[in-house]
C-alpha cells in the first residue's frame, strides 16, 4: 500500500471529524471580534421589543422603523460583516421584508436571523435573503462562541 493510499483511507475514515473541526474553525473566524477591529456589526430591527440578550449580549444598533433601519445600516456599514435580526411588522407602512428588499437592491450581503412572530412575513424574509447570498443563523444565538 502506498503512502497516498494509506493517507486516503485515513482521510475517508475521519472525514466526519474533519468536517466538524472545519465548521468550528469557520464559525469562530466569522464571529470573532479581533483586538482593535470589529469584524461584525449588529443591527436589531423591531418596532416594540428590546434587543434580546442572546443577540450580541444585547449590544446592537436598534432600528424601530424601515427608515431607521436604512439610516443605521448606512451609518454602521463600514465594510465589516453585518448580522441583522429582523422583525417583519414594524408598525408603519414599511416592513422588515421591505428593508430586506432594500438590502438586496443595494447588493448587500451578510448574516441574518428572523425573530418575527409573523410566520408568513418571516418566511418571506428568509426566502429572499437566502436566495441572494445572505447566511441565516438559524438559532440566532452567538453566546456559545463567547461573544
Amino acid at each position: 500500500m502506498s503512502f497516498l493510499q494509506s493517507e486516503s483511507r485515513w482521510f475517508e475514515s475521519n472525514i466526519e471529524y474533519l468536517k466538524i473541526d472545519f465548521l468550528k474553525i469557520l464559525l469562530y473566524n466569522i464571529y470573532t471580534i479581533k483586538k482593535g477591529k470589529n469584524i461584525m456589526k449588529f443591527l436589531w430591527i423591531d418596532d416594540e421589543r428590546p434587543v434580546a440578550s442572546w443577540f450580541n449580549n444585547g449590544n446592537a444598533a436598534i432600528a424601530r422603523t424601515y427608515d431607521d433601519a436604512i439610516d443605521i445600516f448606512l451609518d454602521i456599514n463600514d465594510g465589516s460583516d453585518i448580522y441583522i435580526s429582523f422583525d417583519h411588522d414594524l408598525g408603519t407602512g414599511k416592513t422588515g421584508y421591505d428593508f430586506a428588499k432594500w438590502l438586496v437592491e443595494h447588493q448587500c450581503v451578510g448574516y441574518f436571523h428572523v425573530h418575527s412572530m409573523n410566520p408568513v412575513g418571516a418566511a418571506n424574509i428568509r426566502q429572499l435573503l437566502s436566495h441572494y447570498g445572505w447566511k441565516e443563523i438559524k438559532n440566532g444565538y452567538l453566546g456559545y462562541l463567547g461573544l
